[in-house]
């Protein structure tokens, strides 16, 4: 149950700063490598995203991935 919950909310803050930043479905797909329904998958939380595209989207979007283990 946990797991659903971080990925649901990692999925709403994603999303929210990818609006934020004003960049499209479509501009994201390009800038991480993915098809635009990719990126609605992962921002639905029906589609996991790994250390490595997580770290392209924050670049895209002006924030710097932390990552702390508490």
């Amino acid at each position: 149950m946990e797991n659903e919950v971080f990925e649901h909310e990692l999925a709403a803050k994603i999303k929210r700063l990818r609006k934020e930043a004003n960049i499209s479905e479509e501009e994201m797909a390009e800038i991480i490598g993915y098809h635009s329904k990719v990126v609605s998958a992962i921002e639905a939380g029906q589609r996991a995203i790994g250390i490595k595209t997580l770290l392209k989207w924050a670049q895209a979007v002006g924030k710097k991935l932390t990552i702390d283990f508490v």
